[in-house]
């Protein structure tokens, strides 16, 4: 098995090629003025789509929230520094901690924002997780790079909750936390068209392993309002100790033993 002399990525991982001194095709590609600049870019568009829907509904974002350190801070940024009417909706998996709750409860009460947890029944649950380890959900070459089966069914079902909350509700910006390499731009105009197009990639590849309660969660109504999803997370500089203290400030707690 050959490794990255750069990364330490191996011969293992998809889509990877390596030169004569063994640097990974990936890190052949990256170059920092490019990402500088991209950031710069990305941001740039993030902050133009917030002034442009802000103040027009009765919420200006619905906050993709988990609980973890990112969503937390990226939580903290759209309050604090923008100053945006929030939403926040969390997945229930059935594999939230305690302590993450805790930390969800705490940190939406002292930032003073809307909280909607969501758990879909248990049957539905499985079927989509059995579906993940045993069909093909919605991976190709590309996404391997990025998702493992299981992760993308439980993103892809949180990213179509979300999209039909903010359907139903009229929020025309949803925010999740992506990162560089885990989405191509910050900033992603979607309708309904692209959600359905979703559904009809599952049922083709899952229609014998998802049962029909789980497959309900994907539909979505036909709705010509535009959605955002934005990736905050993508431009941020902050590094993890700087994240870290600042969400302890709203009582954030490291979740010490998971």
């Amino acid at each position: 098995m050959e490794i990255c002399s750069s990364c330490i990525l191996s011969s293992s991982f998809p889509n990877i090629s390596f030169d004569e001194n063994k640097v990974c095709n990936f890190c052949r590609s990256y170059s920092s003025e490019q990402n500088k600049n991209f950031k710069s870019k990305q941001k740039k568009v993030i902050e133009e789509t917030i002034k442009k829907c802000k103040g027009k509904y009765e919420y200006d974002a619905l906050c993709c929230y988990s609980g973890g350190k990112d969503s937390t801070y990226m939580l903290k940024v759209l309050k604090k520094d923008y100053h945006l009417k929030i939403l926040a909706f969390t997945l229930d998996n059935g594999f939230i901690p305690d302590k993450a709750k805790k930390n969800i409860d705490c940190a939406t009460s002292c930032l003073n924002v809307d909280h909607i947890y969501f758990r879909p029944a248990p049957e539905a649950l499985k079927s989509l997780f059995r579906s993940a380890i045993l069909g093909k959900m919605l991976q190709n070459d590309t996404t391997k790079t990025r998702i493992s089966d299981v992760c993308l069914a439980c993103i892809t079902l949180i990213n179509t909750l979300a999209a039909r909350m903010a359907l139903q509700k009229k929020i025309p910006m949803v925010f999740a936390g992506f990162t560089a390499g885990q989405i191509p731009r910050a900033v992603i105009k979607n309708n309904y068209k692209f959600y359905k197009e979703t559904l009809k990639k599952l049922k083709k590849n899952n229609d014998d392993l998802l049962c029909q309660e789980a497959m309900q969660y994907f539909e979505i109504t036909e709705d010509d309002f535009e959605v955002y999803q934005i990736s905050p997370n993508m431009v941020d500089e902050k590094t993890e100790s700087e994240i870290l203290n600042d969400i302890r400030k709203i009582g954030w707690v490291y979740p010490e033993g998971l």
